[in-house]
């Protein structure tokens, strides 16, 4: 019921796989096989294979007949797409493909109902089908280190059962699309918070050079003349939504009562806390997401790698399988990570959008 075939340069399977009717787990990692045989998809009571590290670059319709299949581990090849056929493995629970090359996912992917962990770093996605939404046993999901630039509307199904999510290393405009305001609200509180490498980043708009004050911590007293140096229209949008979040506080009601000085209210606010002068910013965005057209969010995305840097040295990450992989795409990830970047790319893109080149 078991066999193992690791590590043994293997560079194709005979069609004679298929007789073994009985086998339940297979293991062929660490080999450099470029295909499978048809045959493969005779082994019907197959509940776990292993195919990682290899060089499969594409995969039989008839991998879907493998029906009983519950862990299935596809990493480190060179698959380019899956077969819509991948949608039969119904009994598929855990389903890692790391480091290959796919640019899509078929439709029938969402048909993988009882799939709970699933793991697409490093690859080429641009999109999600719409049937994503459908994968609603779905707890571990990596999507780090892809393409994205946005989700289908169908992801917010995902919304409460997900334990872990990880989209690093994406250009994640949907942050900024309020339809997903609920699912990535915490994601976007902090999105003007946590990227060091803006340090290592020379901003070419005025907009993002102020982002860049407030990253860093630098110097308060830089912080209004750099927001005065914005162009006019652009200043009186930014001050207009500091004066509604500082509506909605409660310093603003102590104001309004007579119970505190407006000079009081105001100075630590807009002058010690910077997450409302970020909150602006990031309505800003939004709002400025919300008129972006399709080729102007491709764009977009293809200026943010345009503003990439690359590492003088290689850098290591480890993968959820636990292996230290080599991180090739270290740079890509850092500028698409880099809000810094993102708002340069659309004001740059953008004529009239949120910002102007300096």
């Amino acid at each position: 019921e078991q066999l193992s075939l690791e590590n043994n340069n293997l560079i194709s399977l005979p069609e004679t796989i298929g007789n073994l009717s009985q086998l339940k787990q297979l293991s062929l990692e660490n080999n450099n096989l470029i295909s499978l045989p048809e045959t493969i998809g005779n082994l019907l009571r197959l509940e776990t294979l292993k195919l990682g590290n290899n060089k499969l670059n594409s995969l039989p319709e008839t991998f879907g007949n493998l029906h009983q299949m519950s862990m299935l581990n596809l990493s480190d090849n060179d698959l380019e797409s899956l077969p819509a056929a991948i949608g039969n493995l119904q009994q598929l629970s855990s389903f890692y493909i790391l480091n290959n090359r796919l640019k899509s996912l078929p439709e029938t992917f969402g048909n993988l109902q009882l799939l709970g962990t699933l793991a697409l770093a490093n690859n080429r996605l641009k999109d999600l089908p719409k049937s994503f939404g459908n994968l609603r046993s779905m707890r571990i999901l990596d999507l780090s280190n892809n393409r994205l630039q946005g989700l289908p509307e169908t992801f917010r199904n995902l919304q409460h059962q997900l334990e872990w999510l990880s989209f690093n290393g994406n250009l994640c405009l949907f942050m900024l699309d309020n339809k997903f305001s609920a699912f990535t609200s915490g994601m976007t509180k902090r999105i003007l918070e946590k990227y060091g490498a803006c340090q290592e980043y020379t901003p070419r708009t005025p907009l993002a050079k102020l982002c860049q004050l407030i990253h860093n911590q630098s110097d308060k007293n830089l912080l209004e003349p750099t927001l005065l140096s914005l162009p006019p229209a652009m200043q009186t949008k930014i001050l207009s939504k500091m004066e509604d979040i500082w509506a909605a506080l409660p310093e603003h009601q102590q104001v309004e009562n007579n119970e505190l000085p407006k000079a009081d209210a105001v100075n630590p606010v807009f002058h010690e806390r910077d997450e409302i002068l970020n909150q602006a910013i990031i309505e800003l965005l939004k709002e400025t997401f919300s008129t972006l057209t399709q080729e102007q969010k491709r764009l977009v995305y293809d200026r943010v790698w345009d503003l990439a840097g690359r590492p003088e040295s290689d850098h290591q990450f480890w993968d959820l399988t636990g292996k230290l992989q080599k991180d090739t795409k270290w740079g890509e990830r850092r500028a698409e990570d880099n809000i810094i970047r993102l708002i340069d790319a659309m004001a740059l893109v953008c004529e009239e959008g949120i910002g102007s080149s300096s």
